[in-house]
């Protein structure tokens, strides 16, 4: 049950289609929502004189706080119709800090929800917090996709597992999505047989559970042996299944091994157009 959704918004097209978004969450399960809008500084460079740069410095800084204020207006104003439980906050943190600000929030909500990042360098403050929220947060973490306007979303769930906790808490934190989907197939790619749980008594289980919570899962798994990635697979049942939502666990690997060796998580990220939900 969620009772806190946090979600990462600016004055964008896209980010207030996702604050919008979130605000449709949270009052389809009753929660209070908080909109949080990151403001990024710039620390002076401690090779150069500290006076030649302040005035700089000062403007940029005016400039990163005075656009994000800009952005919470936009987003209050847009939801000034709605419930009173609701709040905007701009916060400040210089750009090395804005992963850990982000894991902070994120520890106090049942639900974070960011933007999926993009590969140009302007995208490098969706990923600092998608990160943040992901890795340092321990929460669910909702990744959208940079619609421009609000979508209808979440009605046929695929559930990528490979067993392990990361999976399981993904598919714990989703169960509010889950519930309330149309269609719910749980996918498993390359089986590793039951030592590791992925056998079909132990996929069976993770049906049986499902089923429990009141979730309309399909009585039989997909298992299935690919000579492709793992990621290809699993994109390739999404899209076959027509999902409009994704649930899986993420990073069992160190994040820079993972940025190294491209992991699943990240080629994930990369190229799925669908809401992603992912727990660490």
């Amino acid at each position: 049950m969620w009772r806190d959704i946090l979600v990462f918004a600016d004055g964008s097209q896209e980010g207030l289609a996702r604050a919008q978004a979130a605000w449709s969450l949270a009052t389809a399960h009753g929660a209070h929502l908080e909109v949080d809008v990151v403001a990024p500084q710039v620390r002076p460079l401690s090779a150069v004189d500290p006076a030649v740069l302040q005035a700089v410095l000062d403007d940029i800084t005016s400039a990163s706080e005075n656009e994000a204020k800009r952005a919470a207006e936009r987003i209050r104003t847009m939801l000034a119709a709605k419930p009173a439980r609701v709040s905007v906050a701009v916060k400040s943190a210089f750009e090395a800090e804005v992963e850990a600000l982000a894991a902070v929030a994120a520890r106090t909500a049942d639900l974070v929800i960011a933007s999926k990042p993009e590969t140009d360098e302007a995208a490098a403050l969706d990923r600092e917090i998608l990160h943040g929220a992901l890795i340092g947060g321990g929460r669910p973490c909702l990744m959208m996709p940079r619609w421009i306007e609000p979508r209808e979303w979440g009605r046929r769930a695929l559930v990528g597992w490979k067993s392990g906790p990361e999976a399981a808490r993904a598919v714990e934190g989703a169960l509010p999505l889950l519930r309330r989907a149309e269609s719910v197939r749980v996918v498993v790619i390359n089986p590793r047989g039951a030592h590791f749980g992925e056998d079909e008594r132990s996929i069976g289980r993770l049906i049986t559970y499902l089923l429990r919570h009141d979730v309309k899962a399909e009585a039989e798994p997909t298992i299935r042996e690919s000579g492709d990635r793992v990621e290809d697979a699993i994109l390739s049942e999404a899209k076959g299944f027509n999902a409009d939502l994704l649930v899986m666990g993420a990073y069992s690997r160190p994040r820079v091994q993972e940025l190294i060796f491209g992991g699943m998580t990240a080629r994930v990220m990369r190229d799925v157009d669908i809401p992603v939900l992912m727990c660490r």
